[in-house]
């Protein structure tokens, strides 16, 4: 039996504390229906309201079939869908002030719509297909779950608005993914504040063109079966740092959880991590984060590990003389779609420029590569210039780039000799969340001055200690509350020397 209601105030049949179950379907038909506070209005079949029509709600409108919304629905009211078959939610551009889902069979949404208070995910997953489900920066998302959450199974996006500085600060969850695995993503905005969209595929692609996947997915086994799309409504001003979650039936088969690391995709081609993989965080789920993120224009972020076509990984830099020359070697551990090195030299160790090119070997196995500065250290005596400084510029097919750390030659006296004063450096942890330490080998006695910088320049901390020959452990505290970022330190030695290293905080 359907119910049709047709210009009809019904204020005075609901504004009781509870309604009893209206039978089968409700058709609004030129009416307002209006619910008052602190009341209940419970369907067991669908609603339909049609053009022309308004519903008022301020209490909780409870429906057990689909929500079909042709004309004005508003009110500060909850909507809640508790069905025992899978229903539709068509809202037709109104937005809901609260949303409470409660249907273990899933709610598949038919359009787009704004939550403005709450989106409470209790039973139950709400799936997008082609529409969008934005959360104003005055809403919020509650009971969240890997059995209850948010499935992006084509264009759809999850937003959420206004993160960042001045907006909704520290992390913030995009409870998302596909129809079979739970990927959600954290976004911690240090930037301008804008408003992020997100979706997660159950495949990585050769290719992407505008966020969507193409041209195959990825014959490589060695990543996680996962792309997540990640945008920003304002192109600039963020600073994210990115966390990513992915159970282990989503590896594939020779991905390696003790060694990986976010990569993206950029301009054709997956661009790696420069602070480097690691160890997944976490067991069953596991999650990987990456700092000092900036680009957010539809862009696909994958999680691959050691050998993965995802990221171009550099496995070794060393600069070393050679006569009066300086001579610079690196390596890879993988390359895809390298163009080519650009040597970069700096005799301060901030301005660099580019001295040569070596045209990349067109192959995806590990290569090693070299190149002489042609009599630097003679000039260098000769101009009375204490330290030179080396990097490394790999540029893909498409003009993206990626460097390596720095690394020195010194000059002393009428002579020229490899900086041999502090080596073997390690960093442990990094990335680091509350404090950290760096070791390192002396060939002799000297002061040597840390300095902690961020990526502005802008001075965070300072002190020095009186290394001794042989190893040593310079702990950095009170580092603790740091925003996640990447860090320089710059340890400056009493011989001159000047060693720059970077750190990670999660």
């Amino acid at each position: 039996m359907n119910t049709r209601i047709t210009k009809l105030l019904f204020a005075p049949l609901i504004s009781c504390a509870a309604l009893p179950s209206l039978a089968q379907d409700i058709h609004n038909q030129g009416a307002t229906i209006y619910i008052s506070p602190n009341t209940t209005m419970h369907t067991s079949g669908n609603v339909v309201n049609h053009t022309g029509s308004t519903i008022q709600n301020y209490g909780d409108f409870t429906i057990n079939g689909d929500l079909t919304n042709q004309a004005t629905f508003n009110g500060t009211g909850k909507i809640t869908m508790m069905g025992t078959t899978t229903q539709t939610l068509d809202m037709g551009g109104s937005d809901i002030y609260s949303l409470l889902l409660n249907n273990p069979a899933n709610v598949q949404c038919a359009a787009s719509f704004v939550v403005t208070h709450q989106l409470d995910m209790q039973t139950g997953n709400l799936t997008l297909g082609s529409n969008n489900v934005t959360i104003s920066s005055a809403a919020t998302i509650t009971n969240y779950s890997s059995t209850s959450y948010i499935v992006t199974n084509s264009t759809g996006n999850l937003t959420q608005n206004d993160i960042g500085t001045s907006g909704r600060s520290g992390t913030i969850y995009f409870p998302i993914g596909s129809s079979t695995s739970y990927n959600p993503v954290s976004i911690n905005n240090t930037g301008t504040k804008d408003n992020f969209s997100t979706k997660v595929y159950p495949t990585i692609y050769n290719s992407y063109t505008a966020g969507a996947g193409n041209g195959g997915a990825l014959s490589s086994s060695k990543e996680v079966d996962r792309t997540w799309i990640v945008n920003e409504a304002t192109a600039g001003g963020s600073n994210i740092t990115l966390t990513l979650q992915w159970n282990s039936a989503d590896e594939d088969a020779s991905f390696l959880r003790s060694n990986s690391a976010i990569a993206l995709y950029s301009n054709g081609a997956w661009v790696m991590n420069n602070t480097g993989g690691g160890a997944a965080s976490g067991a069953a789920p596991y999650t990987r984060s990456r700092a000092g993120l900036t680009e957010f224009s539809n862009t696909p972020y994958g999680i691959g590990s050691s050998g993965s076509p995802l990221p171009v990984q550099f496995s070794g830099f060393d600069v070393v003389k050679k006569n009066m020359d300086g001579h610079i070697t690196w390596s890879t551990e993988t390359q895809y779609n390298a163009e080519n090195f650009e040597v970069e030299r700096s005799f301060d160790a901030i301005h660099f420029e580019s001295i040569g090119t070596v045209a990349a070997v067109k192959n995806t196995n590990a290569n090693n590569y070299a190149y002489d500065d042609k009599m630097v250290l003679q000039n260098m005596v000769n101009t009375n210039t204490p330290n030179v400084y080396y990097r490394i510029k790999e540029v893909d097919v498409d003009g993206k780039t990626q460097s390596t750390g720095i690394k020195s030659l010194q000059v002393k006296g009428n002579s020229a000799a490899s900086i041999t004063a502090m080596e073997g450096v390690k960093l442990l942890p990094n990335p680091y969340t509350d404090n950290f330490a760096m070791l390192y080998n002396m060939n002799s006695n000297m002061r040597v001055d840390f300095r902690l910088l961020d990526m502005s320049g802008k001075l965070i901390y300072t002190q020095s200690a009186n290394a001794m020959k042989g190893l040593n452990q310079f702990e950095f505290k009170g580092l603790e509350n740091l925003a996640q970022g990447v860090y320089m330190i710059e340890a400056n030695l009493q011989n001159g020397e000047k060693q720059l290293y970077k750190i990670v905080k999660n």
